[in-house]
């Protein structure tokens, strides 16, 4: 065996490798085919390097490379055998990660939560951690948000890095019961949601958690699989929007005659989504061809007392 910064080679089964551990893994999992039509045309051409750990080697680096080649039909991996693995060697290849933009905000997580483990030097991690890696101060400071979010169910980490969900969204998803994360880790697994889509969603779960508690299995919210992803996203948000703004739809039942009202008139009245917001929007048709009196005719269908009614209702 070897110390990590050896060169030297071993083509190693990978049979006798544990492709599933994942302790060192920060780069975010690969979606495409591209690394596996590369190392179809090119071979692997970083080798990965493996730590022996009873029964079967862990993976340091290259988890991708392993299972693209795996994927391809290979049975063997030119790997890296290390004895050891420093703490500067862990720290540069965090930091080469990083800056490769290769790393999700798990995977910094995770780079933090291995160089701690390594024995490297605290000022050093923290240093790397804020500067090298962008990840918050709070998180730094709070071991236990660290290895709450790396225990998160695999699905969900893997959409937070994929997704590059900012650490504020990932806060308030630590905020939430542990029925809720896994609530959410079923979403993600079923469909990519947006960003905007999940932040919000993250958000109303967490008002109605502080509110009422997690409705849990009575949310009757799972995903459908095989649904349009945007439909089913809308589905998501509206139901639970309804939880977390039960007087909306009341309001919109009242308000929605003198809607119709106006259509009838010709006249659009547009409300901000889900009545957040401070402004209306009023539309109406003129043509080259109105007269003065025309045009005088048509802005006064608009009565002052109906807009200011539906102004009072926005937030």
């Amino acid at each position: 065996m070897v110390h990590l910064d050896d060169p030297g080679i071993s083509n190693i089964l990978l049979d006798d490798i544990d492709l599933t551990d994942e302790r060192f893994r920060i780069s975010r999992p690969r979606r495409d085919d591209a690394l596996a039509r590369s190392i179809a045309a090119f071979g692997i051409l970083v080798p990965p390097i493996l730590l022996p750990a009873g029964i079967k080697h862990v993976i340091v680096t290259g988890h991708n490379r392993l299972e693209a080649l795996r994927g391809l039909g290979e049975a063997k991996a030119g790997c890296r055998l290390a004895e050891t693995v420093s703490p500067d060697a862990l720290r540069r290849h965090v930091l080469e990660k990083a800056y490769a933009n290769a790393l999700g905000p798990v995977g910094k997580l995770r780079g933090l939560h291995i160089l701690r483990m390594a024995g490297a030097d605290d000022t050093v991690v923290n240093d790397v951690a804020a500067a090298g890696l962008g990840i918050p101060r709070d998180f730094i400071a709070d071991d236990g948000l660290v290895a709450g979010v790396l225990d998160l169910p695999v699905p969900l980490r893997r959409f937070l890095d994929q997704r590059d969900i900012p650490f504020k969204s990932i806060k308030a998803l630590m905020m939430l019961p542990a029925g809720a994360r896994a609530f959410l880790s079923n979403w993600v697994d079923a469909y990519y949601l947006r960003l905007n889509i999940f932040r919000d969603v993250v958000e109303m779960i967490l008002d109605i958690c502080r509110r009422d508690g997690f409705p849990g299995e009575s949310l009757g919210l799972s995903p459908v699989p095989g649904r349009e992803s945007h439909q089913e996203e809308s589905r998501l948000h509206e139901a639970l929007f309804a939880l977390r703004y039960p007087g909306y739809h009341g309001v919109m039942r009242n308000v929605e005659p003198l809607l119709e009202e106006y259509r009838r008139k010709e006249i659009t009245l547009v409300l901000p989504p889900y009545l957040d917001g401070s402004a209306l929007e009023a539309r109406l048709h003129f043509d080259r061809k109105d007269s003065r009196l025309a045009i005088t005719e048509k802005l006064s269908r608009i009565k002052p007392e109906d807009i200011r009614s539906l102004l009072d209702l926005l937030s």
